[in-house]
């Protein structure tokens, strides 16, 4: 018999205690977790700045000031000419792009088109606060036994199997959204959703694995994941909007199937990366790539 590991069952629990507190206080308000996570955060913070305060730091002189903000400036601009150098850096931004787009439409509409155009079971005299409790705690349940083993036998992965698996990754995804976007039942779109939160939780680390592979100068690598988070950024606040747009009248079943299918772009771009290895060596001999 195969031995449990303690760690994910620790995260298990973890989360089910979290999420049932938090569902327990919506029962009585839904201000009331809110407002006491926030209450938390700032104690937190007046506690720490009370038993830890900061003792060594001197300021520094203007000129080395001066110096910091122009190393700043310098690694960002190091940054910003790697990622147009490299074509595969390109790549993945714009894979991060369209994936933020996406993103904006499911987070923002997944739980009015279960209350709106799916609805949620009578069971017991459950509401929806339960019923959402209940989701989050299978989603996380699903990501620690399905995702963290299988990130963790893909962490050393060579890039071209990183690319094949985010490209199938993708497909999945893309797949689970449009089901969850046309689901009529209750059960067809807990399960669409099951598969996305998976599909997402395996995608998210391989994600920055490829892109980590992918920087050969490490004194800019930082500079380069904010770049990308960047873009992802972009791609929310482009999309969002227009998105939203459609859903006011055409409904959110039409929101969410074009968010699903603003994933598409993504699956071309896997693809045309998985076939050169992970990377792109027919765009560096492009004579653009050449004078950027």
């Amino acid at each position: 018999m195969r031995r449990l590991d303690p760690t994910r069952v620790w995260l298990l629990f973890r989360g089910w205690q979290s999420l049932t507190d938090a569902a327990s206080l919506a029962l009585v308000s839904l201000r009331l977790p809110i407002l006491l996570a926030g209450a938390l955060i700032a104690g937190l913070g007046l506690t720490l700045a009370a038993v830890m305060p900061e003792t060594g730091f001197r300021p520094a002189p203007r000129e080395e000031a001066e110096s910091a903000l122009r190393t700043m400036a310098r690694t960002g601009r190091a940054g910003a000419l790697l990622v147009r150098t490299t074509p595969v850096l390109f790549l993945i931004m714009a894979i991060s792009a369209f994936s933020g787009a996406w993103s904006e439409a499911w987070d923002r509409l997944n739980e009015a088109h279960l209350l709106r155009d799916v609805g949620l079971p009578s069971f017991l005299g459950s509401g929806s606060v339960v019923w959402f409790g209940v989701i989050a705690v299978c989603g996380i349940a699903l990501s620690i036994v399905v995702a963290r083993p299988v990130n963790r036998r893909l962490a050393l992965a060579p890039r071209r199997t990183v690319a094949r698996v985010l490209l199938t990754l993708d497909i999945v995804l893309m797949g689970a959204a449009v089901v969850f976007a046309l689901a009529g039942s209750f059960a067809l779109a807990f399960a669409a959703m099951m598969v996305a939160g998976v599909s997402r939780s395996l995608a998210g680390p391989l994600f920055s694995s490829w892109l980590n592979q992918s920087i050969e100068d490490s004194s800019v690598r930082a500079t380069v994941f904010s770049i990308t988070s960047q873009a992802d950024a972009i791609g929310q606040w482009t999309g969002g909007p227009g998105i939203g747009v459609i859903g006011n009248a055409f409904g959110i079943r039409a929101a969410l199937l074009v968010g699903a299918f603003l994933l598409s772009p993504a699956l071309w771009l896997y693809g045309r990366a998985a076939r050169h290895g992970g990377a792109e060596p027919e765009l560096e001999r492009l004579p653009v790539t050449a004078t950027s």
